[in-house]
């Protein structure tokens, strides 16, 4: 008898996995049945990215849905390789334009793209606009390093003596690797390798007798906004600021919002000058510390507009095992003279954050590796007079 009662749960086990397997088959699509992977992303697109009404407009289409229907009679008209469906994959992502929307295809897929892809959509490049350096690029010729370690969430040292007059300068750069450090874990307090980093680079500035910083932000993209926050906190000297909401999807047609906050944590670095370097390579919880760095007295945003791509992702899975990343929620910043007043905040996506200082390349620039922007951070680092002539202009401070 308990022969029979295990046969039969066996029995009914095999079947039930059976059922669920042929049940998980059967809605999914051929791996070459494009037309219909392509039509399941869209429905995803619908329900969970928040940026779907607010796309550029290109011959008169500015709706997702006008642009899916361009590439889906695409999609009708030709018969795609699975290489070729990922290059109309990654053309579809750069015409939606949010650094947030993007495509994971695999290494082969990718090394392909590599090698046959170009953006048509790329009007920095068509219009002959310079893109700046980043923080890797030629800031040796400035900095004379105390740490320089791709393992390590920054690089820091001092500006060389040759470049500056009598006071002495700090420079610290925001490590793009950070995400391997902290990304979908978040920052927490147990996390105390980490949040030791700045207050030893902090402390070591001070040993120094640092009496001014750069922070450098032009390379910072991963983590999350609590890694911005931590690391403003040990900046900002104003009290606590509200320097962005959040709104994330609540269901399909309403959002939830989130006041996001700094104040000033550990001993800190609160009564000298910043000077924060962000350009077009600043964005996602980069551009979140730049904001939570903009509400610290005696600092200056130098460089250009950052990139304007804020806000949470999510991933799915298309139909034949390749990932979406999405943005899954909304960023607004306050109004600088009332940020409490939330009728007045605004957003930045696409537009970024606009510098106080602004500061442009041409080709020639690049030629000669000069770093425009670390040389003005420099400058108005050394001249006092200078400083306070940019920033009396600030609006967030008048």
């Amino acid at each position: 008898m308990v022969k029979k009662i295990k046969l039969l749960i066996i029995t009914f086990s095999l079947i039930a996995g059976l059922t669920n397997c042929l049940f998980l088959l059967a809605p999914n699509p051929d791996d070459k049945d494009h037309q219909k992977i392509f039509e399941l992303l869209y429905n995803d697109l619908k329900k969970y990215y928040v940026n779907k009404d607010n796309l550029l407009s290109l011959n008169g289409v500015n709706t997702l849905e006008g642009v899916y229907k361009k590439f889906e009679n695409r999609l009708k008209e030709n018969k795609l390789s699975h290489f070729q469906f990922a290059g109309f994959l990654r053309e579809f992502e750069d015409r939606i334009a949010d650094p947030h929307f993007y495509f994971d295809f695999g290494s082969v897929i990718l090394n392909w793209l590599i090698q046959n892809y170009e953006n048509p959509y790329n009007l920095l490049e068509r219009n002959g606009v310079v893109i700046p350096p980043t923080s890797e690029d030629y800031t040796h010729n400035y900095i004379d390093y105390l740490k320089k370690d791709l393992k390590s969430p920054y690089f820091y040292g001092t500006v060389s003596d040759s470049l500056h007059s009598g006071n002495k300068i700090g420079y610290i750069a925001v490590n793009k690797l950070l995400q391997n450090l902290s990304g979908i874990k978040r920052i927490t307090i147990s996390n105390e390798d980490w949040i030791l980093e700045v207050d030893n680079i902090i402390e070591k500035f001070n040993d120094l007798s640092i009496q001014d910083i750069i922070i450098d932000i032009r390379n910072f993209a991963d983590g999350s906004t609590e890694n911005a926050r931590l690391i403003a906190s040990r900046f900002v000297n104003n009290g606590e600021r509200t320097f962005a909401y959040s709104e994330a999807r609540k269901n399909d047609d309403s959002f939830t919002t989130t006041k996001l906050s700094v104040a000033p944590d550990g001993k800190g670095f609160r009564k000298g000058k910043i000077i924060i370097i962000a350009n077009v390579h600043t964005l996602g919880s980069g551009e979140m510390l730049t904001l939570a760095l903009r509400q610290r007295k005696n600092t200056i945003q130098v460089g250009n507009n950052t990139k304007g791509c804020i806000g949470e992702i999510i991933a799915k899975d298309l139909a034949n095992g390749w990932l979406i990343t999405m943005t899954s929620s909304k960023t607004y910043y306050p109004d600088p003279k009332s940020p409490e007043d939330q009728s007045k905040k605004k957003s930045y996506f696409r537009i970024g954050i606009p510098a106080d200082d602004v500061i442009l390349y041409s080709s020639t620039d690049q030629v000669n590796e000069k770093d425009k922007e670390i040389e003005r951070a420099i400058n108005l680092l050394k001249d006092n007079s200078l400083f306070q002539t940019v920033y009396d202009k600030i609006e967030r401070y008048k």
